[in-house]
């Protein structure tokens, strides 16, 4: 069963994201897909081999102890959506909806770790996710703020 959500997961995700390139400036969905992916992907490693969480079900269990599925097209997809609708927003719009994303992302993860074998806390808490997922999310907004800056 936790194979088949991982497969709807899957087909959620390409959907979402052709979906979220229809519209421009999609060199920075780009740069934001791709950033978000090394970022989750480089900090989710240091987490799987310290021990704080596992993903017994995996996609791909012969070659990633992480979650493949999360690190390089959800989250990504995510934070496109995030960036497209805190586009024109100011610090405290976009922290808002920092927050907002966080706490959904939160919920399905702990919902996930409670009552599927996708996800395994072991020194990992609800609290470790919305804290990075919020954070990285002002770090990639603020870093597009600044790339941006310059063609304003």
């Amino acid at each position: 069963m936790d194979k088949l959500l991982l497969w709807a997961f899957f087909l959620v995700g390409v959907l979402l994201l052709i979906l979220s390139f229809r519209k421009s400036p999609v060199r920075e969905w780009l740069f934001i897909f791709t950033f978000t992916g090394y970022l989750s992907s480089f900090l989710s490693v240091f987490v799987v081999e310290e021990g704080m969480l596992s993903y017994p079900v995996n996609i791909f269990p012969s070659y990633y102890d992480t979650s493949p599925l999360y690190e390089y097209l959800l989250l990504p997809v995510i934070f496109i959506y995030y960036y497209q609708t805190s586009y024109d927003s100011n610090w405290p719009g976009l922290i808002g909806q920092a927050f907002i994303y966080s706490a959904f992302l939160t919920i399905v993860e702990k919902f996930l770790e409670e009552y599927t074998k996708l996800i395994d806390y072991y020194t990992w808490t609800w609290v470790d996710s919305f804290l990075g997922i919020f954070f990285m999310m002002i770090f990639i907004r603020g870093t597009l703020k600044l790339l941006n800056r310059n063609k304003e």
